[in-house]
C-alpha cells in the first residue's frame, strides 16, 4: 500500500504523543519525586511513554497492508489508556488556562482524537482494493484540530506566565493578615481565625512543582495557583460562622488540602 495522507497523520501524531507524555513526566513527576504521591505515577507514565516510543517506531517503519491492517486499531489503544489515566485531572485543567495542566491536557485529548480518526482511515485503506483521497472537510478538519492546539497551548503558557508572576489583587482593604502555605500537597496552617467584619489578607503561596488552587465556594472565591507562585487573596466574610477552603484540583482535596476559617 501506498503512502497517504491519512498514514502520515497517523506517524506525526503518535510522534507528538510521545512528546506529550515526555514533558508529563520531565515537568510534573520528576521535580516531585519526593512526594510519594507523584513518584508512585513514575513507573506507569515511564511504561506508558516506553510502549508509545515502540509504537510509533512500529507506525513509522511498517506500511499498511490488508494481513495487518488490525495493527493499526491496536496501535490506538496506548494513547486511550493513557487519556483514560489522566480522565480525573482534565477537567479541572481543560478549563483553567493558567493551570500547568491545561497544556499537556487538551494536546493529549485532541492527538488522541485525531489518532483515532486517522488509524480508523488506515484500517479501512488497508482492506480496500483501491484507496481512495481524503475529501477536503476531513482535511480541514484535522487542519482545524491542530490549530485549536497550537493556540490553546499557546494561550496556556501566556496565562501561566501571567498568573506565576506572583501578582495578584485584593478585592478588599485587609483589616489583618496571615500566610497560607502549600506545600506537599497540603495546607500550612489549615486553620484560622478572625472577629467578624474583619477582612482577612491572605497571602497563598504555592511552593510545590505541580498547580494548585485556593477555593471558598461560600465567597465564589477561586484562585489558580501554578508552580512556585503567590497570590494575595483577601477573605471579606458576611458573618459568624465557619468557612471552608479547599484545593480544587481532582483528587488534592481528598488528599488532605482543606481547612477552616473560624469567623467569630
Amino acid at each position: 500500500m501506498v503512502k497517504t495522507f491519512a498514514t502520515s497523520l497517523f506517524r506525526g501524531t503518535y510522534w507528538l504523543l510521545v512528546g506529550v507524555v515526555a514533558y508529563l513526566i520531565l515537568v510534573f513527576i520528576v521535580p516531585s519525586l519526593d512526594n510519594p504521591e507523584a513518584a508512585a505515577f513514575l513507573p506507569v507514565f515511564g511504561a506508558f511513554l516506553v510502549v508509545l516510543v515502540v509504537g510509533a517506531v512500529i507506525a513509522t517503519r511498517l506500511r499498511p497492508s490488508p494481513r495487518r491492517r488490525w495493527l493499526w486499531l491496536a496501535l490506538v489503544v496506548p494513547p486511550i489508556l493513557i487519556l483514560l489515566a489522566n480522565a480525573p485531572y482534565l477537567p479541572y485543567s481543560l478549563v483553567h488556562p493558567a493551570d500547568p495542566g491545561f497544556q499537556v491536557g487538551w494536546p493529549l485529548l485532541l492527538a488522541t482524537l485525531i489518532l483515532v480518526i486517522a488509524g480508523i482511515r488506515v484500517y479501512r485503506e488497508a482492506g480496500a482494493a483501491t484507496v481512495g483521497a481524503w475529501d477536503g472537510r476531513a482535511r480541514l478538519t484535522v487542519s482545524a484540530l491542530a490549530g485549536l492546539v497550537i493556540g490553546l497551548v499557546v494561550s496556556g503558557s501566556l496565562a501561566s506566565a501571567t498568573a506565576g508572576d506572583g501578582g495578584g489583587t485584593l478585592a478588599a482593604a485587609p483589616t489583618i493578615s496571615d500566610s497560607l502555605v502549600m506545600e506537599d500537597t497540603s495546607f500550612a496552617p489549615a486553620t484560622y481565625a478572625i472577629a467578624s467584619g474583619e477582612v482577612l489578607g491572605l497571602f497563598v503561596e504555592n511552593r510545590d512543582s505541580i498547580g494548585h488552587s485556593f477555593d471558598i465556594d461560600a465567597l465564589d472565591i477561586h484562585v489558580p495557583l501554578p508552580p512556585n507562585s503567590t497570590v494575595a487573596v483577601a477573605v471579606q466574610p458576611v458573618g459568624p460562622g465557619q468557612l471552608a477552603f479547599y484545593c480544587a484540583v481532582p483528587g488534592h482535596a481528598e488528599a488532605g488540602m482543606t481547612g477552616t476559617i473560624d469567623v467569630e
